[in-house]
């Protein structure tokens, strides 16, 4: 009894063992064929164009299936793998993908692990011979059932889709070298793989320094009234030294209280500008988070952030576009039609918003839905003026595109002259040379002027003497009718 009992438990066990082996294999299968792509593109072998359906690709890839299944076989004896250079020992160590190329099994694995240890590369595996990307059924061989080659895979694949979505942000200090053996340490504890660490920052939690920045970005945009008032200030109190010590010539000085407004405005306006550079810093003022997994504080960039509230959801709304890849948000300055995603690298058609199309730089294919880019367009138009509902960053934008002069050597020289060159004999000159200028100029168009209305005026009095006389004959008209009526009501 205890025999029989000790050997069904061990079939029990060696059934359990052979079902988890099979389980795992099937796991591994399923994760493998993860590595290559089954599309429009793969099926009919197309290097150009998208993954979607095109009129010939049914005919291509029928074509290639009869071929791959009925005339592809194990190239002949003395054949060499195009990547090693070496020939099979045996006719079964040769795999023929589905783009035609016939490489030993050893070299497409070798290359497969390559591909995948690789942090640049990105999508699925490519044939080694020519740039197609692999079929599954090809990548399942190229894993080879290499269950640990399949888990670095499965760890990749997850950390680019975790690393493609908005919210996620990559540590520096576990991407780089920079963080030194406890981070990479601490990396490979936490399970970060090859995509590096990092975490996601949500609204949610910037919110409280988002608030914060507004805040402090409205007070300092609040101090361009109070600046407005301080250059009023400081213009009538250089009018009051003027009227201290007065010129010879009324006509001078008058010209000078006239000539002092132009250098206060360009100030006022360079200030302004001022006081909203100073605004955005303080509005994207950087943050310090801390990464989940080595730890370590790393500086956020706030200009990276979607800063969702009421204010700035409507701004992004209306000044960006989700990418069609990762629907990160893209904002375009300039150029062609042609985009490329910082996120997740992506090549778009910004005028049809479709992925990897044939679309020329300033030609779209596919009717151009939002738009063709023109040459030498500088990107959308600049924010117009801001209306009293508007966001805080909408203020800033006008203030930071609309033209400002800029303070020279020329304006400290007007103030200077203004006030303190008066009384010297040439400036009297040349300003009484420009007043009587001047005056003769604007006495010319006063009697211009005078002479034009006088004339219109005159137009106008004929026109309504003519119409009161019109008026005066109808009525004369009238009452002679009238009267004949009145003497001769027969008609006769």
């Amino acid at each position: 009894m205890n025999n029989s009992s000790a050997a069904n438990g061990t079939r029990v066990g060696l059934e359990k063992m052979k079902k988890q082996r099979r389980s795992s294999s099937a796991a591994d299968k399923v994760v493998a064929s993860t590595a290559g792509e089954d599309s429009w593109k793969t099926f009919a072998g197309r290097t150009h164009g998208t993954e979607q359906f095109e009129v010939l690709d049914l005919f291509r890839g029928l074509k290639r299936s009869f071929h791959h299944n009925f005339l592809a076989g194990p190239p002949s004896s003395g054949t060499v793998c195009p990547v090693c250079y070496c020939e099979p020992d045996r006719p079964e160590d040769w795999h023929v993908t589905w783009c035609r190329h016939a490489v030993c099994r050893n070299c497409l694995q070798q290359y497969a692990s390559i591909q995948v240890n690789d942090k640049e590369h990105v999508g699925p595996l490519k044939c080694p011979v020519c740039p197609q990307v692999l079929r599954r059924k090809d990548a399942i061989v190229a894993m080879g059932g290499n269950s640990d080659l399949i888990s670095q895979w499965d760890t990749k694949i997850r950390n680019q889709l975790l690393r493609a979505l908005p919210n996620y942000r990559p540590c520096p200090k576990c991407t780089s070298s920079g963080g030194g053996q406890d981070s990479a340490i601490a990396a490979e504890e936490n399970h970060i793989g090859m995509g590096g660490g990092g975490g996601f920052v949500t609204a949610e939690c910037l919110q409280p320094h988002y608030e914060e920045r507004r805040e402090a970005a409205t007070r300092v945009l609040e101090a361009r009234h109070f600046l407005t008032v301080g250059l009023i200030l400081g213009y009538f109190t250089s009018i009051s030294i003027m009227n201290k010590s007065p010129s010879t010539s009324a006509s001078v000085d008058l010209f000078f209280m006239f000539v002092l407004i132009y250098p206060f405005v360009k100030g006022g306006m360079a200030a302004h500008r001022w006081l909203a550079q100073v605004a955005r810093q303080t509005f994207f003022k950087p943050v310090t988070v801390e990464c989940p997994c080595c730890n370590s504080p790393f500086i956020l960039p706030a200009e990276s952030e979607i800063l969702r509230d009421d204010e700035t959801s409507r701004w992004m709304d209306a000044n960006t576009r989700q990418c069609p890849s990762c629907s990160a948000k893209i904002v375009k300055t300039g150029g062609c039609n042609h985009m490329h995603c910082s996120n997740c690298r992506a090549d778009f058609c910004w005028a049809c918003m479709r992925l990897r199309t044939g679309c020329k730089a300033f030609h779209c294919a596919n009717g151009a839905r939002y738009g063709n880019a023109v040459p030498g367009d500088r990107g959308q138009d600049g924010p117009g003026a801001p209306q009293p509902g508007d966001s805080i960053l909408t203020i800033i934008d006008y203030l930071l595109e609309r033209r400002t002069p800029q303070i020279g050597f020329a304006d400290v020289f007007i103030v200077v002259t203004c006030l303190f060159a008066r009384h010297v004999g040439v400036v009297q000159v040349l300003v009484g040379w420009i007043m009587a200028i001047l005056s003769s100029v604007l006495a010319s168009q006063i009697l211009m002027g005078s002479m034009i209305m006088f004339l219109i005026g005159t137009a106008f009095q004929d026109l309504r003497i003519q119409h009161l006389q019109r008026q005066q004959q109808n009525r004369m008209q009238q009452i002679r009718r009238g009267n004949n009526r009145a003497n001769n009501p027969f008609g006769l």
